[in-house]
């Protein structure tokens, strides 16, 4: 068997819808196969909801706060740079939970979480 033949019958998982991911979950556990990346991949999904909110909600700190008197071009670059970090550290932590194999949960829910902690933390400082 040669490595190209193999490479068709691998699933990627961002090619799946949610549920096709699911039934592929529940697939690769009843046969008794790894199916952490697609763990990942699913609760990372389910975190990157959560995250769309509390990004549009860590906007309000920046219009309610000190930042409102500051320029436009400030707030969008640490906007920016607030989102930037997300992305590199959620993909981060799900590349290094295949690796050292972590919880999948965990590794897909710590970036939102510690989107949330900025969150609090902005929002602390506006009242």
């Amino acid at each position: 068997m040669s490595l190209d033949l193999l490479e068709f019958s691998v699933i990627r998982q961002d090619l799946l819808d949610t549920d096709g991911l699911i039934r592929y979950i529940d697939y690769l556990q009843a046969n008794g196969l790894d199916a952490t990346p697609y763990l990942i991949a699913f609760w990372a999904r389910m975190a990157d909801i959560v995250s769309v909110v509390l990004m549009t909600l860590l906007a309000l700190p920046f219009v309610l706060g000190a930042m409102s008197s500051s320029g436009t071009g400030v707030r969008v670059l640490i906007g920016l740079l607030i989102g930037l970090a997300y992305y590199v550290t959620a993909q981060a932590f799900a590349n290094s939970g295949q690796v050292f194999d972590l919880d999948p949960g965990v590794v897909a829910w710590l970036p939102a979480v510690s989107l949330l902690l900025v969150y609090a933390l902005a929002f602390s400082r506006v009242r």
